[in-house]
């Protein structure tokens, strides 16, 4: 089973651990091969030349790895009822909870065996949970162990340990926090979450949305606005000529290539959900297992957005991004929640 790679790795990548053997037993037999070249190579430098040369050789291998696509994206394997087998190689980036990683290095610097763990639920699937344990022989530089404390949100690649209901056992290979950088070339391109996410107020066509402070908003306002003519509204402020009925087949609500991002022109899928559910959003809005997100990123586009009536679930949020982030090319991702969709709307006066 393979659900999402990891999409590019070219982005910024600051390791804070890696188990070297682990990687060269998964990458390709040359690339492994290579691999084990180049850290035999850096052997014989001194320090810091050795460590920056060992860090450069093991966050290649990495990206290799990630690169090749045959790595399983956990949250969205969980959130499609795909549960993974034991010596899957799967990723997950997200907050963990980490302990005992400082006892375990005083430990093992006394001769001792000592791991330190982590846990945490899943973000897009809270009813399940991920554990394991790790060395601190392989930490990457003294930052690794403030980094790998407490409450923290960083990439993993790992291995599936074992399985059990609900419960995941995950032998980590990687730990790092990652950078990405969106397809957009923009100097002054900024984001947040993934790297990926755009604001409604980066879309030029929605520039005259009102001030979060506008007067005239109340949460029940969108309730009383249609799915259909939000719709109609949206591809009018837009410049949007050609939106069609919705039939049981669609990918999406509607595509236009006339959004700009940054003054990047981008081609754009919508996804709207108006107040049929007059609620915050989670992921059981979006049909059986969130496919309805499923099918979005299926649409060819650059730019993914969802539009609810209601506030949106950090959930949801986090799943966009996962979509997003695997998609080849990678994408990015917007969400217009109720109060965003009326901001918009008051500005073009619509509402």
């Amino acid at each position: 089973m393979s659900t999402g790679g990891a999409g590019s790795f070219s982005d910024a990548m600051t390791p804070w651990f890696i188990r070297g053997a682990s990687l060269v037993a998964v990458l390709d037999r040359s690339e492994a091969d290579e691999m084990v070249h180049e850290l035999s190579r850096a052997v014989g430098f001194k320090e810091p030349e050795r460590s920056w040369m060992r860090e450069r050789v093991l966050v290649d291998g990495t990206r290799r790895v990630l690169d090749a696509g045959k790595v399983t994206s956990l949250g969205i394997a969980l959130l499609r009822g795909e549960v993974p087998e034991p010596g899957q190689l799967v990723h997950l980036e997200q907050a963990f909870y980490f302990r005992g990683l400082s006892a375990a290095k005083t430990a093992r610097q006394q001769g001792k065996a000592a791991r330190a763990t982590f846990h945490a639920r899943v973000a897009t699937d809270q009813d399940w949970t991920v554990k394991g344990t790790f060395s601190p022989d392989h930490l990457m530089n003294a930052t690794a162990e403030s980094e790998l404390s407490g409450r923290s949100r960083v990439f993993m690649l790992a291995t599936i340990n074992s399985v059990a209901p609900n419960d995941i056992d995950l032998r980590p290979i990687v730990f790092a926090r990652r950078t990405l950088a969106g397809p957009l070339t923009d100097s002054e391109w900024q984001a947040d979450l993934h790297g990926l996410q755009v604001f409604p107020s980066d879309i030029q066509e929605f520039a005259k949305m009102v001030p979060s402070d506008a007067p005239g908003w109340k949460e029940s306002v969108m309730r009383q606005h249609a799915e259909s003519t939000v719709k109609q509204w949206f591809a009018e402020i837009i410049g949007e000529p050609f939106v069609f009925k919705d039939w049981g087949g669609e990918l999406c609500d509607f595509v236009t290539p006339r959004l700009h991002v940054k003054s990047h022109q981008v081609r754009t899928a919508f996804l709207l959900k108006g107040p049929a559910r007059f609620s915050p959003m989670k992921l059981t809005h979006l049909g059986k297992n969130g496919d309805q997100l499923f099918r979005l990123f299926k649409e060819p586009a650059q730019l993914y957005i969802l539009q609810h009536c209601h506030y949106v679930t950090a959930a949801v949020v986090h799943m966009m991004g996962m979509y997003a982030e695997t998609s080849k090319p990678r994408a990015h991702f917007c969400i217009i929640d109720g109060h965003d969709t009326w901001r918009i709307l008051r500005g073009y006066g619509k509402v």
